[in-house]
């Protein structure tokens, strides 16, 4: 305050020039020093703004301590009292808490009996329907009894179900179910509230077949919830069932659809699976809006906690799924002994549980990762519980897989490399597009990788891990994968046996033309003091066999290398795709490594690194070995012509021999192979490696 002052003060009175440049304003300066010093006084003395501030705080922190303090004492004061009491009271405290716990017994017993007799009071009743509607007057008393008494209301629940769902069957034929049953649109404008009042007491006197269903399934569902109550008060271990509501929808249903594909009709066909698959979508398709519409709704206001908790499309979905399901195990027999009409079956089998998802996603009602057991969506999951048809399934798939790597490694254009691929575009023509070169793969690896992708698109929907690492082992490792590493060794190891049968024929007609020239030289060296003429004749010489590219087709060694390099490709991402590490966790490998889990796949991922890794090495091999071969008969060739030239006309200078070109081809040739036919990843390991060699040769 004081340096502010006295800058206030300084600003004022001397335009901001200190005051000690001038003497003239020393007095006044002192002044205003003064002047400070009493205000400063006058704010810190107990009068003053600060000292009165000061003062009122250290008045309330006595107070404060002052307040603990008592606090503190009554404290120890209780604590005292209350010691004393019980070393006096003796046991009379324990008297009270046994006493309390009676009290509690018998209030436990008091429900227990009101809950029995309102039991005893049903049992006594033989109209069910009035049986019912008292249940479900006391419902929320019901959870009070002992396990005996919650035993009997599950007994009287099973006594009353009968006789509801044969009321709900009556309903639904009266309906014409089931035949889509057309939704009001009243229904449609209004939705639970109309519902509320079609099934909630008092019920219309005269109710519409529609109105019928609604109050019968609306007293299964709140049947449902009383035993669902009783049985969580008895503290039984059972997971919330099926809704017994969409259960009697179904009844009609299986009926129809025993009578059409489990009887002795002809539309009971086993090499027809897409029949009754497309049937049941057919019947999913027209059903949904009235699911949807009415019974879900009906489920809500009837009880909301099952209401809440089960969807009535998906429970009608699951039903139609398990009536699928016991049609694929009653025709088993059948499919076991056949492969091809079991894996037709299995085809059609996952297009319809992706056409089921699908038509349920489109209805808003979405769809579980994994279904839980309870509420089967899969149909292929179901029919995998088959053990019997399982295990043919994964042998049968083995064999296709086997036969189809043979198919491709036999195919004439096998191993050669895709540059561009046959695309459809958007107005539903075909274009050609030339590929990124991280997709460059031959012909067969590419049929491999699809078929590997296949496999895993069909083993996906089974339920259970176990059953999706068998497929993976056997089918995709030991059945595709190592059986095309095999064919591509095989491939090369037959190559290279023939590339040195040729280099070796090849070496032997060079040595037989090398005798051949220098008996020819020998001979023409008599003549040769005719001069130019026998000079002439010595070196028009007819054109002698040299290596031909096209004898050695390197394309196939590219081929290979492109190939093991696209599966290599293709494999490490599939093995780090979530499906594959879901796999690897099955087996226990993810306390290996928490950060990349090792993959199923790497058995066979280091075959194929392997068998690039030779490849490449048998290309650098053919490569230098060709070009050297062709380097050693041009040297002999030019060297032994010239030196025994030179030495019968010395003033003769030949010309550079032509067969260098030959040379300079082969390598060019090979070159130029490498080049097209190698990923440019490889093709720059590879020329690397070749220009050591070449250069070391020359």
């Amino acid at each position: 305050m004081v340096a502010e002052s006295l800058f206030d003060f300084l600003e004022t009175n001397f335009d901001g020039q200190s005051g000690l440049a001038c003497l003239g304003s020393a007095p006044l300066l002192l002044k205003a020093c003064v002047e400070e010093k009493e205000r400063i006084t006058a704010a810190l003395s107990a009068s003053g703004e600060v000292g009165s501030a000061l003062a009122s705080k250290k008045a309330a922190l006595a107070k404060r301590e002052a307040e603990l303090k008592e606090v503190e004492e009554k404290k120890k004061s209780v604590a005292s009292r209350l010691q004393q009491f019980k070393t006096s009271a003796g046991g009379t405290v324990e008297q009270l808490d046994k006493l309390q716990q009676q009290v509690e017994e018998l209030e436990g017993r008091e429900g227990n009996l009101r809950v029995l007799r309102t039991v005893q009071e049903l049992e006594a009743e033989p109209d069910p329907w009035k049986r019912f509607q008292q249940l479900s007057d006391v419902r929320s008393k019901l959870a009070g009894g002992d396990a005996a008494t919650l035993k009997k209301v599950l007994l009287l629940v099973d006594q009353i179900k009968p006789a509801l769902s044969e009321e709900l069957k009556a309903a639904l034929k009266g309906a014409a179910w089931p035949k889509p049953l057309k939704v009001p649109q009243q229904l449609l404008d209004e939705g639970e509230a109309r519902l509320a009042e079609w099934i909630t007491p008092p019920s219309l006197a005269s109710p519409s077949p529609l109105q019928r269903v609604c109050r019968a399934l609306a007293s299964l569902t709140t049947l449902q919830e009383v035993a669902e109550s009783v049985t969580a008060a008895a503290k039984e271990e059972k997971g919330p069932g099926r809704s017994w509501g969409v259960q009697g929808l179904l009844q009609a249903l299986d009926l129809r659809f025993r009578f059409h594909f489990r009887g002795p009709r002809d539309t009971n066909r086993v090499d027809k699976p897409e029949w009754y698959l497309t049937y049941q979508l057919d019947r999913l398709k027209e059903h949904l809006p009235f699911l949807a519409v009415v019974v879900q709704p009906t489920l809500k206001v009837a009880a909301p906690g099952i209401g809440d908790r089960m969807q009535a499309a998906k429970e009608f979905a699951a039903g139609l799924v398990e009536q699928c399901a016991a049609k694929v195990d009653a025709d088993a027999s059948l499919l076991v002994g056949d492969g091809s009409l079991l894996m037709k079956t299995v085809e059609e089998l996952l297009r319809f549980d992706t056409q089921l998802s699908t038509l349920l996603q489109e209805h808003d009602t979405p769809m579980d990762v994994t279904p839980s057991a309870s509420l089967p969506l899969s149909c292929i999951a179901l029919v995998a519980s088959n053990k019997l048809l399982l295990q043919r399934w994964q042998q049968y798939e083995v064999t296709c897989a086997l036969a189809q790597v043979q198919r491709l490694l036999d195919a004439p254009d096998a191993l050669q490399v895709k540059h561009v691929v046959r695309m459809q575009a958007g107005d539903d023509t075909l274009k050609d597009e030339v590929l990124a070169d991280d997709n460059w793969g031959t012909t067969s690896a590419q049929g491999v990788m699809a078929l590997l992708e296949a496999v895993t698109d069909r083993y996906s929907s089974l339920p259970l891990l176990k059953d999706k690492v068998s497929f993976c082992k056997q089918v995709q490792e030991q059945s595709i994968v190592e059986p095309y590493v095999d064919g591509l060794r095989a491939i090369r190891t037959a190559w290279l046996s023939d590339w040195k049968i040729l280099v070796n024929s090849r070496r032997e007609e060079a040595h037989a033309r090398r005798q051949h020239r220098a008996a020819r030289l020998a001979y023409g060296a008599l003549d040769a003091v005719a001069g130019g003429v026998a000079y002439a004749a010595a070196t028009e010489r007819p054109k002698e066999k040299t290596v031909s590219p096209s004898d050695v087709p390197l394309h196939t060694l590219c081929g290979i290398a492109g190939s093991a390099r696209y599966c290599c490709a293709v494999l490490e991402e599939m093995a780090d795709s979530i499906q594959f590490l879901l796999l690897h966790q099955a087996m226990g490998g993810e306390a290996a490594d928490a950060d990349r889990p090792e993959s199923l796949l790497d058995d066979s991922l280091a075959s194929l690194r392997e068998e690039r890794k030779a490849v490449l090495e048998n290309l650098v091999e053919v490569v230098c070995t060709d070009f050297g071969d062709a380097m050693a008969e041009y040297d002999t060739q030019g060297r032994t012509w010239t030196q025994q030239m030179r030495a019968q006309q010395p003033s003769l200078l030949p010309a550079l021999s032509p067969e260098i070109c030959d040379v300079i081809s082969v390598l060019s040739t090979h070159l130029e192979t490498v080049k097209s036919g190698l990923h440019p990843v490889l093709a720059g390991s590879v020329w690397r490696e070749i220009a050591g060699r070449v250069d070391e040769i020359l």
